[in-house]
């Protein structure tokens, strides 16, 4: 606030921006914030009374616009003096030369201002103040002319926020197309259902590919099959990559591991059963001493063979076990989940990639801060999921993991030639530190139909450490055979086992067999002639 006075004039200015004077018009414009790129203008109109009394003798008080105004009534008409004398001029009401007026305030009637000639400044006399009014809301401006509207920049465009998509399947389980297929592909006994575009529909039944009567599938009938089952923010990904994973259920038949890819001819699907009832070691006919393995309380266990071998299932019927007999927390990081797991005596957490945690390494680096008795790496995949699985096992949590090779030597081989060759002196005595059990299978055709598995087991021991670290893996099979006492369980020695009570053709074990030369030679023994050229 600023008090400035000229002669007997007394002027109070708030923040001005600029003042103008036309005749005994005074404007000062107040530039008020910027709200919503306006701006308000806030104008006043001052009169300067005359500096002697009227000829008539009427005396005219001071003209105030908003006496009336704030109290929400029309502003009375103002008294008219009487006409000036001949030697006086007549002043029009001045207009300001910009913008035409602004439309009235809704609140109230504009107030009327009959300018005046102006006396000389020198001998202007101020009028008295009236009293001042009762505090009240501040009164709507009067309006007056605005000068011309700078050019005011257009506003931004408001960007739409992403919308997230939603993580549930569209469709209803069991009311959608595919459900037919997976009925009947449960009904027939098959553990894969392969969707191409250009092929009809094809069922692996026991191990063979096996084509079922049904039209060739389109990229029309490919999109109505599988969009309604998948994610919403799975397909959107499925568009843009060509491969995605996600797990399906059916109520009431099974859950299903589906995996979308893109391949030369066009879209492609394959969907796995998962059987929903967990299965025990014996009703999936493991050896006996694979139940060691459930007692265990720290280290690193691999469960390893070819991809479709049944990992995921004897590893389920482990973990099953463990729940039903043992209290502890489990943690689980899988892609998809596949076998659902409920709260026994453990505690069951089951993470997948995707929805749950964005990689497996990430995953296993959250559950050691999970206070975990085990975790289970649905697949370890890379270096830097392997380094922290055996890191985890170090602390002396149980961890369970999965590779895609055939025998037990092969596995500990494959660990170490992930890591660079000057890391692999000390991977060798921390994987000969925390390895405890080693359980390698493969899936053969039974003779009468269905399919069977050759298990491998190795079981930690001082020699086998001393294996590990000194580099001497190839001795581990002859240590596997001189462990049977312990429950290992060699690879051939399996094989020969399910030849002998017939459960699988000669040809077939000598084709999965690690030494194929011993086994052809154990064949021969026993009047099965195997050509040479089998492997």
């Amino acid at each position: 606030m600023r008090e400035e006075r000229f002669g007997g004039i007394r002027e109070e200015r708030v923040t001005p921006v600029r003042e103008e004077r036309f005749g005994g018009i005074r404007e000062e414009r107040v530039e008020q914030p910027m709200v919503g790129r306006r701006t308000a203008v806030v104008a006043e109109e001052v009169v300067v009374q005359r500096s002697r009394p009227h000829p008539s003798g009427a005396t005219i008080p001071p003209v105030r616009p908003h006496e009336h105004a704030h109290r929400g009534a029309p502003s009375p008409a103002p008294t008219l003096p009487a006409p000036p004398e001949p030697d006086q001029p007549v002043v029009q009401p001045l207009l300001l030369p910009h913008a035409p007026r602004t439309a009235p305030s809704r609140r109230s009637e504009p107030a009327v201002v009959v300018a005046q000639p102006p006396a000389p400044i020198a001998q202007a006399i101020p009028t008295p103040a009236a009293p001042a009014p009762a505090p009240v809301a501040p009164p709507a401006p009067a309006p007056v002319a605005a000068p011309a509207p700078a050019p005011v920049a257009a506003p931004a465009p408001v960007v739409a926020a992403k919308p997230v998509l939603p993580t549930t399947a569209p469709g209803t389980p069991g009311q959608n197309r595919i459900d037919r297929f997976l009925r009947l592909m449960n009904d027939r006994g098959a553990s894969d259902l392969h969707l191409s575009v250009g092929r009809p529909p094809i069922f692996r039944l026991s191990g063979r590919m096996e084509p079922i009567r049904y039209r060739t599938l389109d990229r029309t009938d490919f999109v109505q099959l599988l969009e309604p089952i998948a994610p919403a923010h799975l397909w959107h990904e499925f568009v843009e990559t060509g491969d995605i994973d996600f797990a399906y259920e059916v109520p009431g038949v099974s859950r299903f591991r589906v995996n979308l890819f893109r391949q030369e001819r066009g879209d492609s699907a394959v969907l796995r059963i998962i059987p929903t009832k967990l299965m025990t070691v014996a009703q999936l006919g493991l050896p006996e001493s694979i139940r060691k393995i459930v007692h265990l309380r720290s280290g690193l266990v691999l469960v390893t063979g070819p991809t479709g071998s049944g990992k995921s299932t004897t590893l389920s019927a482990i973990i099953n076990e463990m729940n039903s007999t043992r209290a502890m927390h489990f943690v689980t990081i899988e892609d998809p989940i596949e076998f659902v797991h409920p709260n026994l005596k453990s505690l069951m957490s089951q993470r997948e990639i995707g929805p749950h945690s964005k990689s497996f390494s990430a995953a296993l680096r959250s559950a050691v801060r999970e206070d975990p008795d085990a975790i289970l790496v649905g697949e370890m995949r890379d270096l830097e999921t392997i380094s922290m699985a055996l890191n985890a096992a170090e602390t002396g949590v149980l961890v369970f993991g999965t590779l895609h090779t055939n025998s037990a030597a092969k596995t500990i081989d494959r660990v170490v030639n992930v890591f660079p060759a000057d890391r692999q002196p000390g991977v060798r005595g921390t994987l000969a530190s925390v390895l405890k059990g080693v359980v390698a299978q493969q899936l053969l055709r039974k003779k009468k139909g269905g399919r069977c598995a050759a298990v491998e087991i190795l079981f930690g021991s001082n020699a086998m450490s001393s294996m590990i670290r000194d580099g001497k893996t190839h001795q581990i099979s002859g240590l596997i055979k001189l462990g049977k006492k312990e429950g290992m369980i060699a690879m051939d020695d399996a094989l020969k086992a399910l030849v002998d009570n017939e459960s699988i053709e000669p040809l077939a074990g000598l084709e999965k067999s690690i030494d194929k030369d011993d086994f052809r030679k154990w064949l021969k023994e026993r009047g099965v002639q195997a050509p040479d050229d089998a492997h």
